[in-house]
């Protein structure tokens, strides 16, 4: 049902909107525990579950259950498919080669930092917590973040941290390239705050070249493969105006309390950064275009379809990077009109990521439900627009 892959050296970030929950008490219906050496020590995969969304990280980057089930759902409380997979995609040449890495139904990037010996994990923290948290477990030989005094750093009010990077090239299994030689740490984090906040989760990806050699043309993605419900009725689009890619449903899914909700992914920093976010490409598919070489995966991340062929768009009647920026709401423009099991990949770049240097790539995800499927899009765009504008929640 999914697969593909993309790498390079840059910090990508994602962050999910989160309120405070306190220390022994209730929190989302929960029971929050002491902190302790044991509870804060990393695992190999940890969920993201502090407001709507329950989410599955794993310490590679990938975000997969490893079941048969989606690796987001919404709501948490009672769980409807909404993501079953997504991950960071990085391309770029080096060295004289094209090299991608992607997490794409599976990880091609390995666990640690490179040149640390490993103690890599996926370490969880709610901000109630830190003040009393052993600060040496929190891996700081990883990179992993630090107030002035010495303790871990919680972003929003749930934070979830690992290290990753793209050294070996026997992970390479879906594009069989030469690595990029990138450390990514990555963040997940949000805010149980009533409204937007609650239904919104951000990922923050820090991406640095360590490799000799800069990485040109490269290029910077998220990929989500979007199951709302019954994953066979989706339907994407994208808002030039919020610059959110989105997913709704037709309004037979009856997979929902209520009406079908929508579904937005979104850049809130990027690479290519003047003024707005800088995503450069959006596509919105099914698996028959899923890249199956890094060529063809190089292509989408530029924007174009996995041949190399520029995307139309048939009712401007003019080449395009962005699929489906019609408004389903008025019926006008370039939109999806078949129902499907959909993917979305947005895209930064091309740039160059020179020796040592670092850059950010800070994704958004936010949930809407209106009163039918086309409301609940105008409904997320609202909701991104306020994100977009309320940066003390992201932009750290």
């Amino acid at each position: 049902m999914k697969s593909a892959g993309v790498s390079f050296q840059l910090v990508v970030t994602l962050v999910v909107l989160l309120t405070g929950a306190l220390l022994s008490v209730s929190c989302n219906d929960r029971i929050v525990p002491p902190v302790t050496q044991e509870t804060l020590r990393g695992q190999t995969l940890q969920y993201f579950d502090i407001n709507g969304f329950r989410a599955t990280v794993r310490y590679d980057g990938d975000f997969n259950s490893g079941e048969a089930g989606a690796g987001t759902v919404w709501p948490r409380s009672n769980p409807v498919p909404a993501i079953y997979n997504m991950g960071l995609w990085i391309a770029g040449n080096s060295g004289g080669s094209l090299r991608v890495t992607a997490s794409f139904y599976g990880s091609e990037f390995v666990p640690g930092k490179i040149g640390v010996i490993p103690s890599a994990g996926v370490f969880k923290l709610l901000r109630s917590q830190a003040s009393g948290a052993d600060s040496t477990v929190w891996p700081v030989d990883l990179g992993a973040p630090q107030t002035p005094d010495g303790r871990p750093l919680v972003y929003g009010d749930e934070t979830l941290w690992t290290a990753y990077c793209d050294t070996e090239q026997t992970s390479h299994f879906r594009f069989q390239t030469m690595p990029l030689y990138v450390d990514v740490a990555q963040w997940v984090f949000g805010y149980t705050s009533a409204g937007t906040p609650a239904n919104t989760m951000f990922l923050r990806f820090d991406i640095i070249n360590r490799n000799q050699t800069p990485i040109e043309g490269a290029c910077v993605g998220f990929f989500a493969d979007v199951d709302l419900g019954n994953p066979r009725d989706d339907l994407v689009g994208w808002s030039s105006t919020a610059e959110c890619g989105f997913t709704y449903n037709t309004p037979s899914d009856s997979s929902w309390a209520g009406a079908p909700p929508a579904l937005g992914v979104y850049f809130l920093k990027t690479p290519m950064e003047s003024g707005f976010p800088r995503t450069t490409s959006f596509l919105g598919y099914t698996s028959s275009l899923d890249p199956g070489s890094a060529s063809e995966a190089y292509n989408m991340l530029k924007g174009s379809m996995p041949d190399g062929t520029p995307v139309r768009d048939t009712v401007a009647e003019r080449t395009t990077t962005f699929m489906y920026p019609g408004d389903p709401v008025s019926r006008t423009g370039w939109l999806d009109a078949v129902p499907g099991d959909k993917r979305v990949l947005l895209s930064s770049g091309p740039f160059t990521l020179q020796p040592n240097q670092a850059q950010t790539l800070l994704v958004g995800i936010t949930m809407a439900q209106g009163t039918n499927p086309v409301n609940s899009v105008s409904e997320l765009l609202r909701a991104v627009q306020t994100i977009r504008i309320t940066r003390t929640l992201w932009d750290f």
